[in-house]
């Protein structure tokens, strides 16, 4: 059975070696870049001056920024004494391209930062190729590294009496004597022992993610519909000049605090008028998770009121899980914060390990037909020589 086993986890693995090592790659890069980012810089102390003006924010912001960008998003300050952020970027994209932080007291420009188009090409690379309907397509990747990962359980277990006599330590180590085949084996084999966990959660909720309403499906849920997308353009609806992205920020604030005094804002994304904006905030009630909502921008339009798009206080059961699984796959989890930097350090591990067991894997299997290749004598020397 094994030896069937092991065809079948070598030809898979080397048919997803490319495939896996830069999916690996950039979900290495996907936590390692928001580490060089810019933070809200800090004022220095003053007396506040009455309730925050959102659009007068943005207008202020709008100075810093070329010519082409438009407004995408807006974070109120977070804490007395932090500096406001909008985002900008090219219409219809979600990359930012630059950060222009307000004093939301006196409404004046404090700094700019330039984040640059990278960490969202590298996202959009990570999760759809850059190509129209590229997730059903890492969503095949991810199944295949489940695969993999259930195929070499049975392959790394160590047999017989290992686990008696203490031999099982060779499956998690890399003995210095190994040359050649046997150094590239016995490394793919010893992160396969460490990191065999995280390869199955990755691959489970990257699926989740891929095939989301597959995965809903499974869990007896619904599909989800798709959300209303938000024009990026010169005109709004039926042709007519848009509206500044701003237009309405105010007024919609003021209907979440009336909808849910305790909310703190984290984001709102402004897209561009007459559409809704769609908003990031915080509960009390569910601390270290966010709620997703969507409120329109004039009090007598159809979407006035707010209209939760994700709520954790009213998900089901799958609901919960699936957001779970989301957040662990990008690393957000809803966990204290210790917990959830910890978190964070072990998909980054998780990412370079998925990289090297593309390298591993190949290597060992490229040595090995080189290897055969070689006179048998000479594979006779090297190995007096390494055991000598």
């Amino acid at each position: 059975m094994k030896p069937l086993l092991r065809r079948l986890h070598r030809w898979l693995g080397l048919l997803l070696a490319l495939p896996l090592l830069w999916q690996g790659l950039t979900g290495l890069l996907l936590i390692l870049l928001p580490l060089t980012n810019a933070t809200p810089p800090h004022l220095p102390a003053g007396a506040a001056v009455g309730a925050p003006d959102a659009e007068a924010i943005v207008a202020v912001a709008r100075g810093a920024a070329p010519q082409g960008l438009v407004p995408l998003r807006y974070e109120p300050a977070s804490q007395p004494g932090e500096a406001a952020g909008v985002a900008f970027g090219h219409p219809g994209s979600r990359a930012a391209l630059l950060e222009a932080y307000v004093d939301p007291n006196g409404a004046r420009l404090v700094s700019v930062a330039h984040p640059g188009a990278a960490f969202g090409l590298i996202h959009q690379f990570h999760e759809a190729l850059l190509l129209p309907g590229g997730r059903t397509i890492t969503g095949w990747f991810a199944f295949g590294l489940l695969l993999l990962a259930l195929l070499g359980i049975p392959l790394w277990w160590p047999a017989g009496n290992a686990w008696r006599d203490g031999r099982w330590r060779r499956a998690f180590a890399v003995s210095r004597r190994a040359r050649g085949v046997r150094f590239w084996r016995e490394l793919h084999i010893a992160l396969g022992g460490w990191m065999v966990l995280g390869m199955l959660t990755m691959s489970v909720t990257g699926i989740s993610l891929a095939w989301p309403n597959t995965t809903r499906m499974l869990f007896g849920m619904p599909p989800r519909e798709g959300r209303p997308s938000a024009p990026h353009g010169a005109h709004g609806a039926h042709g007519r000049p848009a509206l500044p992205p701003e237009t309405g920020l105010n007024g919609a604030l003021e209907r979440l605090r009336a909808a849910e005094p305790d909310a703190r804002v984290a984001s709102v994304d402004l897209g561009m008028a007459p559409a809704p904006f769609n908003l990031r905030f915080s509960v009390p009630s569910v601390p270290n998770q966010l709620v997703f909502g969507r409120i329109g921008r004039f009090p007598d339009g159809r979407d006035a009121a707010l209209h939760m798009t994700r709520d954790p206080r009213r998900m089901s059961t799958g609901e919960r899980v699936l957001l779970w699984m989301g957040t662990l796959h990008e690393a957000h989890p809803p966990l204290p914060g210790w917990a959830a930097t910890g978190w964070r350090v072990l998909v980054a591990l998780f990412g370079a390990a998925l990289a090297a067991f593309s390298v591993t894997g190949f290597a060992s299997w490229l040595t090995r037909r080189m290897r055969r290749r070689v006179p048998p004598q000479l594979v006779a020397g090297e190995r007096d020589a390494v055991s000598s």
